[in-house]
């Protein structure tokens, strides 16, 4: 990819963490990066290691191939109105919760091409889960590059566009849910005393430990909850009060509202 000139307009965490990951690896040559945001301060730091600093979004893609849209799904309308009139033949990867492909290559010219991409949190430590909108339309080298860069990041899985907000609760927002249930696992084993620390860090290797055996057990998740829940034992108390208390219905509900909420960012 060295002759690839690489934008992104935008530097926020995950940005940031994108572009981390491809100077650490060595994805990109550091003077084939092209950097900017409004706030200046989020630019020093590429600065030191040779990223180039844009002076404004349209002269990031005017001198870019490659351009990740990686701003607010709120102002992204009016970053596209300034881009525009400079690209034409342009590739964009939008990371924009929300907002479709559709609406994106509407406000640019019609010869640009636009894939859309739903990274997660995890991302920050090269072990995200990322969703890119499947496109036969999308120009082959588009689509080996986006594969390419994000495979670096993680694990990379295809869905047509119209399941692209349905898929936020599964893996955009659900690192959120996963925090809270730590802190709040943490938080009462703290009431029994035991240190806060120390149950925060047992159940978060519990959840990591689980979530490999899900991806590598070979076991679908009740076959597993049942391995867990010996007849008449704690964990079957446990799954009983969960039930009580409508735990599936709550999480569902959660998940339905993310789907919601990002229907509504699209339609602003």
């Amino acid at each position: 990819m060295d002759d690839l000139k690489l934008g992104f307009a935008g530097a926020g965490r995950m940005a940031s963490a994108m572009l981390d990951i491809l100077l650490d690896r060595g994805l990109f040559p550091p003077d084939h990066v092209l950097l900017f945001d409004t706030d200046p301060e989020r630019l020093k730091p590429y600065a030191a290691r040779g990223v180039r600093a844009a002076m404004s979004n349209m002269e990031l893609v005017s001198r870019s191939v490659l351009v990740v849209l990686a701003v607010k799904p709120q102002v992204m309308g009016e970053v596209l109105d300034e881009i525009r009139p400079v690209s034409a033949g342009k590739r964009f990867i939008s990371i924009a919760a929300g907002l479709t492909t559709g609406y994106i290559r509407n406000m640019l010219d019609p010869s640009a091409h636009v894939v859309r991409v739903m990274p997660n949190a995890p991302l920050t430590l090269a072990a995200g889960a990322t969703v890119i909108a499947r496109d036969d339309a999308l120009p082959p080298d588009l689509r080996r590059v986006t594969e390419h860069l994000f495979s670096h990041m993680g694990t990379v899985a295809y869905l047509p566009e119209d399941k692209l907000n349905e898929v936020i609760g599964v893996s955009g927002s659900s690192p959120a849910f996963f925090f809270r249930m730590a802190h709040v696992m943490a938080q009462t084993a703290e009431r029994q005393g035991i240190p806060y620390d120390t149950a925060l860090a047992l159940a978060a290797q519990t959840m990591a430990g689980s979530a490999q055996m899900l991806l590598r057990g070979g076991r679908d998740p009740e076959a597993l909850v049942s391995l867990v829940a010996s007849p008449g034992g704690t964990t079957v108390a446990a799954l009983e009060s969960l039930d009580r208390d409508r735990f599936d219905d709550a999480l569902q509900t959660a998940m339905l509202r993310c789907t919601e909420r990002a229907y509504e960012l699209g339609n602003k």
